[in-house]
């Protein structure tokens, strides 16, 4: 594995990429970095910044990069993505900047860089910046600030200040503050719609009202008639602001729960696929479930492991119907819906009976070395492959089973970016594996030894120790 997992976490938060300064704090020597770098572990973006092989690419990740680039060796730096790429980021803005702009609190070189624009201020305290995406960002306050020249000079500041407070990222008390103490008439008159005020309220009154003043109040200003003795429009309000505001704080924490069982019961139905495959060993001369098997008598090419008679029989724990083959089953190996992976879509919707699974569309074996010599079982007739587990090269780091599409895959089948971000729960005709945890970028897999790890996909995309079974590359 090229990263520890304190290292890990902060590559996943980062779009895959981390600092030299980073690596090091993590436990990473320059010469260890070095090695990683050699290996092909490692990708060096620029100097002190490295990111793990086969990330994507996107705006946020463009961003990432360019922020750890500003923020160099030092840690305690402040860095944030401010200006135009601030005012995208927050809406106010529908053009995306050519270069990202960076908000640093001190300089990094004497020249600019040709990927984004620097702009050196003091940002000593967190006031300022608020964490977005994994990076940070001004406040929309401080890049209202930064842009207004901008803005006043081609146009938009009044329009862009009334979005910036019909979107809550601003109050009407700060819009005053940036345009110099007054408030603009677009505001003013969106302020007396907004909150149903005569045209000829003034600005104290507005902000006032901004503020969280009661409509009742109103009523002695002459602005609107409020009966005193019913729910207020402001009062119920509040009530319905509060009751999304606990509504929100719950629901990450419901349907962070909901996935972690999801994860949870995946793992122990994969548990369960490993533990009859190594029954299935236990009474066939140390051969773990074959991936496919030919039949002398039998016409069709191979049987796949998720349809072996015998194999089924040890994972259900009930007698399987055969059509003329000891090994073959009936059906295309399927299971209760309950045996499967919650999230396996595929299997569920394509299976031949209600409440059924398919059980090679939620869980695949990995074929990464069948080739090799002296792996197959059995010489007559060819066709046939399966594992002997003596003769598997560390057991506790070589992998069986993967969540997947299709009954095998292996290394090729590993990448997102070519099979399961593009196909998702849709096979089309390909075997690969299933990332359907996390944020689509995580699968359960089994080791031979039967150990189940919930893995990140750079952790499993062309790992060859975890995927070369027999080690015929170590």
């Amino acid at each position: 594995m090229s990263l520890n997992k304190k290292l890990q976490n902060i590559a996943d938060r980062q779009y895959g990429y981390f600092t030299a300064a980073q690596a090091v704090n993590s436990g990473y020597s320059k010469d260890l970095q070095g090695y990683h770098y050699r290996k092909g572990n490692w990708q060096k973006i620029d100097r002190g910044l490295f990111r793990i092989p086969g990330c994507p690419d996107n705006f946020d990740s463009n961003n990432m990069r360019w922020s750890l680039w500003a923020q160099g060796q030092s840690l305690k730096r402040q860095v944030a993505l401010g200006y135009h790429s601030a005012m995208y980021l927050y809406g106010l803005s529908e053009r995306e900047p050519d270069k990202p702009h960076i908000v640093v609190s001190s300089l990094r070189n004497n020249r600019e860089n040709p990927g984004c624009i620097l702009h050196w201020e003091d940002m000593e305290t967190n006031d300022y910046v608020y964490s977005i995406r994994g990076y940070c960002i001004t406040s929309a306050l401080k890049t209202l600030r930064d842009v207004k020249s901008d803005l006043l000079m081609f146009g938009g500041w009044y329009l862009t200040l009334e979005k910036a407070v019909s979107n809550n990222l601003i109050t009407i008390d700060e819009a005053r503050e940036l345009n110099d103490g007054a408030l603009p008439e677009n505001l003013i008159s969106y302020s007396c719609t907004q909150y149903g005020l005569d045209a000829r309220a003034s600005t104290d009154n507005i902000v006032e009202l901004s503020k969280g003043i009661r409509m009742r109040n109103l009523k002695e200003m002459g602005y609107r008639n409020s009966p005193s003795s019913s729910f207020t429009l402001i009062e119920m309000l509040v009530v319905i602001a509060i009751i999304s505001i606990l509504a929100s704080m719950m629901m990450p924490s419901i349907s962070s729960s909901i996935n972690s069982a999801r994860v949870v019961q995946c793992a122990s139905n994969l548990k369960s696929v490993s533990t009859a495959a190594h029954l299935y060993a236990g009474q066939n001369n140390d051969w773990y479930v074959p991936l496919r098997m030919m039949y002398p008598a039998y016409t069709i090419s191979s049987v796949p492991w998720s349809q072996n008679r015998e194999y089924l029989r040890l994972l259900t724990g009930k007698d399987v119907p055969n059509i003329g083959s000891p090994f073959f089953s009936s059906g295309t190996g399927n299971v209760s819906a309950g045996m499967v992976c919650p999230k396996a879509e595929y299997a569920l919707k394509y299976t031949s009976g209600s409440g059924t699974a398919t059980l090679e569309y939620a869980y695949n074996m990995n074929n990464q070395g069948l080739y090799y010599d002296g792996v197959n079982p059995f010489t007559i007739p060819s066709g046939s492959a399966g594992y002997k587990l003596s003769k598997i090269k560390k057991p506790s780091i070589r992998v069986a089973f993967f969540e997947g599409i299709g009954y095998s895959t292996g290394m090729a089948g590993s990448n997102p970016n070519t099979y399961y971000w593009v196909d998702k729960e849709d096979r089309n005709g390909h075997n690969y594996v299933a990332y359907r945890h996390g944020n689509t970028d995580a699968a359960n897999i089994v080791y031979f030894d039967g150990r189940v790890q919930l893995n990140n996909w750079t952790l499993i995309y062309n790992n060859v120790p975890l995927l070369d079974v027999y080690g015929i590359n170590d």
